[in-house]
This record gives C-alpha cells, structure tokens and sequence, in this order.
C-alpha cells in the first residue's frame, strides 16, 4: 500500500516512473515514537505514587469504615466520588484517588483492601 503525495492525484503528475508513489518515511518515525510513548507511559503507570481505585462495597457505612482502615494505614484518600444504587440491595460504588509512600505498596494495599468483608469488588483504574 502507498500512500498519495499531497496535490498529486496521479504518479504521471508526481514525475515517478514505475507508477508507484514511494512511502512517506515520517510515518516509520511516527510509529516509532508512538510505541515509545506507549512504553513510557506504561513505566509512568507502573511507578505512580497516585492511582485511582475502583471499589464496590455493602452499603454506604462501609465507605466509613474504608476510610478510617486507610487512615490506620496512613494511605491518603485524595478525591472519592460515590454513586447510590437505586436497586435495594445492590452494592454502593466508589472511585478513591489513593497516595502511598512509595509505588511498590500499591500490589499489597490492593490486596489487603480486596481482604476486607465489606468490600465485594476492587480495580485500579
């Protein structure tokens, strides 16, 4: 597959002989620099100090009580933003912005959330 020079509708107007329109090289470099991008960005991901949790629990008082197990754990709970289900029940939803100390805590905190009773789901976002 080739791709067209700009203005050029046809390789007789290009003043190509072969009849093919050679490939444009800044899309090797774009591809190059987004697979780059896309292994920066992973690596950035992986070493966040701050991430988000999503978390599915009995009720609303079990929001309560996660937040006084985090702050036993001195882990910040930056932003929460709750959700009611309007099906009694269901579980209540939270999305948490959590701050650990140090970006090799975030496995085993997501563990030890995912061992509480009252907690039914946990994804990091």
């Amino acid at each position: 597959m080739f791709l067209r020079i700009a203005g050029v509708r046809s390789t007789e107007q290009s003043g190509i002989r072969g009849g093919k329109i050679p490939f444009d090289p800044n899309i090797i470099f774009i591809v190059v620099a987004l697979r780059l991008f896309n292994k920066i960005d992973v690596f950035l991901q992986k070493h966040a100090k701050v991430f988000d949790l999503y978390l599915e629990m009995d009720n609303g008082k079990s929001i309560g009580l996660f937040l006084q197990e985090m702050r036993k754990k001195q882990i910040r709970a930056e932003a929460i933003e709750t959700t009611k289900t309007k099906v009694p029940g269901n579980f209540s939803s939270i999305v948490v912005t959590m701050w650990v100390e140090h970006y090799n805590m975030r496995a085993e905190l997501i563990d030890e959330i995912r061992n509480l009773d009252y907690v039914h789901y946990v994804e990091e976002m």
